[in-house]
């Protein structure tokens, strides 16, 4: 019932005169009329809603119509109404919020306010939270270290060759030496002197061949005399040869010896972490045991307990409440578009928006998407997806991962379109870096209801594609009519001038929201890459929508078309299965989820996919 609440917009209620035939509506907003600082409380928003019926109302109706209507000619009325009207819209999803968390802390009671301690117990309790944060990071850079000695012996194994026997190793070296004594006498006897003999009739060298030919003799040799020059090229190739097995056996040995060394090091490595486990175990042991004495607060030592575990001690999980995180979501959400310069119309539309965003994710008859049966599983897990991916860009290494993901996407979409140059991608990239990364003061730059925006704002992108290309039954009305120009007709090429403005409607609220954000508004520079990222992906927009299915003329929408489908049919369902309220993810675990789901949508963007 409180999720049919959330979804009625009271303001449109008023504007579209529904308010006419609802008491309590009628008397709020005459309250306001009369008085603007008229404080609105609404109890209880289904009585806030009841609607009367009958013949006599509907009559009353009629006349509230006219009447408003001629009171809407007088130059301050309709600026009054609308204001009267959004501060009403304001109370009522305040009143929502403030009944469920009143539900909820119901039945998850405040725990009684904790006894004072003394200062020596403090200081105690803090030398030991400090001996933990330094076991943590010697811990965290001990299990670097036997990473990098892990790494080193894969690689020295990955070098190492069969060992030879040290017999063959002096064979080859006594080979070598014959042959180096070899190629030295032909060298001599080859600039040796020549000299007559019998006067005329022929000359010979003078350097004496008698060792040289004994030694060929003996080793089995041959060398021809008559053709030095060929004959020592030779014998340098098998020199060469014998050189290189000798230095390969050499280094075979190096080998075994150094990969012995990390062996030994990685033993007492672990047997140092071994020992390092035991201290963090009587630390946490002793910081446990205060805390149930004195109730100081557990220190936040789960990420290392997850590389170094208690022995005997299971991981304690904490349900959530999914409709208490929907309610928490969307108020940030509505206090974000609140907060901008712009019309009533404009937020009342961007509400309607982020609501329709939550609801994507039900399956339809063509495509499982997050597999969910009902609207309000849509909603719940979706909340919960924002709000965790939320708290990890929090965190610098996680928000790192997210940080690349993000660019990882837009680098692969921009890389199919070859209207884009270099310049253009590299500033896109930085731009995302930048948005999303933090400030000078170690806060994210995007503050919570615009991180919950954003997020929600890319899933709901991935499914809006899905149901264009895959099922055009389910898409927006808007939609429908600008899917039946998709294609290169002549009829559809003359229509698509008609498509252009629904399709520019769309973007005027996305780029208006982009280029508020109040980060970007104060820096000129930031500004300017922001309008970059609209003017490169406002045609890339253009082709998705209008552009055939063809993989010559259209390569970024074909890409795009296949890479979709299996993150429809196949991947968000998987995704979405791991999202629990029972056992939620932690922000680190929600990130890899997210970097498997969208790491497969790059990979199927590659040129080569």
């Amino acid at each position: 019932m409180t999720n049919d609440l959330e979804r009625i917009q009271v303001y449109t209620l008023y504007t579209n005169r529904e308010f006419l035939k609802r008491p309590m509506m009628k008397k709020a907003l005459r309250g306001l009329l009369r008085d603007p600082k008229t404080k609105i409380s609404i109890d209880d928003p289904q009585v806030f809603l009841y609607k009367k019926t009958g013949v006599f109302v509907s009559v009353i109706a009629i006349w509230g119509r006219f009447k408003l209507r001629m009171l809407m000619f007088l130059p301050s009325y309709p600026d009054k109404f609308k204001g009267a009207a959004s501060i009403i819209d304001q109370a009522f999803r305040h009143s929502i919020c403030e009944r469920t968390t009143k539900q909820f802390y119901k039945s998850n009671p405040i725990p009684p306010p904790k006894p004072e301690v003394s200062p020596a117990i403090l200081k105690a309790f803090d030398d030991l939270n400090n001996r933990y944060a330094a076991l943590k990071k010697t811990g965290i850079e001990l299990i670097q270290e036997m990473q990098q000695i892990e790494e080193r012996m894969v690689d020295l194994e990955h070098k190492q060759k069969t060992p030879l026997e040290k017999s063959l190793e002096n064979k080859w070296k006594a080979e070598l030496d014959v042959k180096e004594l070899i190629v030295a006498h032909a060298k001599a006897y080859d600039n040796s002197e020549e000299t007559k003999v019998l006067g005329f009739l022929y000359s010979k060298k003078t350097y004496d061949l008698t060792d040289a030919k004994k030694i060929l003799k003996e080793y089995q040799l041959t060398f021809d005399f008559a053709n030095i020059p060929a004959e020592i090229e030779r014998y340098m190739g098998d020199i060469r040869i014998l050189n290189q097995r000798i230095k390969d056996a050499e280094q075979s040995r190096e080998l075994l010896v150094n990969l012995a060394d990390a062996r030994k090091t990685f033993e007492a490595k672990k047997l140092e972490k071994q020992n390092l486990e035991k201290q963090v175990r009587e630390v946490v042991s002793q910081i446990r045991a205060m805390d149930q004495q004195h109730s100081l607060g557990l220190p936040k030592y789960a990420e290392f307990e997850a590389e170094i575990p208690p022995k005997s001690e299971a991981k304690k999980v904490e349900k959530i409440n999914p409709g208490l995180v929907f309610h928490q979501v969307m108020t940030e959400i509505n206090k974000s578009i609140d907060s901008q310069n712009s019309s009533y119309e404009d937020k009342v539309f961007q509400r309607e928006a982020q609501m329709l965003y939550m609801e994507k994710n039900v399956k339809t008859a063509k495509l499982e998407l997050g597999g969910f049966e009902s609207v309000e599983m849509s909603q719940q897990k979706m909340a919960v997806v924002i709000q965790t991916l939320s708290r990890a860009m929090c965190e610098p290494e996680n928000n790192e991962k997210l940080r690349n993901l993000i660019v990882d996407i837009f680098e692969a979409i921009t890389s199919l379109d070859p209207a884009i140059t270099k310049e253009q991608q590299a500033t896109i990239s930085d731009f995302m870096r930048f948005v999303f990364g933090f400030a000078s003061d170690g806060q994210p730059n995007l503050d919570e209801g615009y991180r919950y925006r954003i997020i929600l704002f890319l899933f709901a992108s991935g499914v809006s594609m899905s149901h264009y290309f895959f099922d055009p039954a389910s898409l927006e009305p808007s939609f429908k009519g600008i899917k039946k120009l998709e294609g290169g007709n002549f009829v559809k090429k003359w229509l698509v001038s008609l498509g252009m403005k629904l399709f520019h409607g769309k973007v005027e609220h996305v780029t208006h929201s982009i280029l508020e954000v109040p980060f970007l508004k104060k820096d000129p520079a930031r500004t300017a890459q922001a309008k970059t990222f609209i003017e490169v992906f406002l045609p890339i927009g253009r082709k998705i929508l209008f552009d055939p299915i063809d993989q010559q003329s259209a390569p970024l929408k074909f890409k795009l078309r296949k890479a979709i489908h299996q993150l429809a049919t196949v991947d968000y369902k998987k995704f979405m299965d791991v999202v629990s309220f029972d056992e939620p993810l932690s922000p680190a675990e929600m990130t890899d989820a997210c970097m498997l789901l969208f790491g497969n949508f790059v990979k199927n963007l590659a040129p080569n996919k």
